[in-house]
């Protein structure tokens, strides 16, 4: 399975917003320079950015918009598990994910999301 062509479109555009947005754009749409931040590779298991998630979806990586959330969202984590929760940066990475997911799933996806996100909380403790 793949995302169909409109699906395709509705994520690249929303991928063109955030990518548009200075912030988001300044620390998230390249790979991490890692001889600048030389512990980054140590910490974090699975590297993400914009410009992988472009790639993915140009390639047809992704077989939904849950899947290309889930890269967004690892994206966000990854800030979060290297920076620390209180950082800026991980203010910047949850709005892009928030914004992200409000511009391309319909409300019945968001409140499948929200659901499987309480499950997966609920599951963990």
């Amino acid at each position: 399975p793949h995302l169909s062509e409109d699906e395709r479109k509705l994520v690249l555009e929303a991928l063109n917003v955030q990518c548009r947005n200075t912030l988001v754009a300044q620390h998230f749409n390249m790979p991490v320079d890692t001889v600048r931040y030389c512990d980054y590779e140590r910490m974090v298991e699975v590297e993400m950015c914009l410009m992988s998630v472009k790639r993915r979806l140009s390639e047809d990586y992704y077989a939904s918009k849950f899947s290309v959330i889930h890269d967004i969202r690892l994206i966000r984590d990854n800030c979060i598990k290297y920076n620390g929760a209180e950082h800026e940066l991980a203010a910047i990475a949850a709005s892009m994910c928030v914004e992200f997911e409000a511009a391309i799933l319909t409300e019945e996806e968001a409140s499948f999301l929200k659901e499987s996100d309480s499950l997966a909380l609920s599951w963990n403790s």
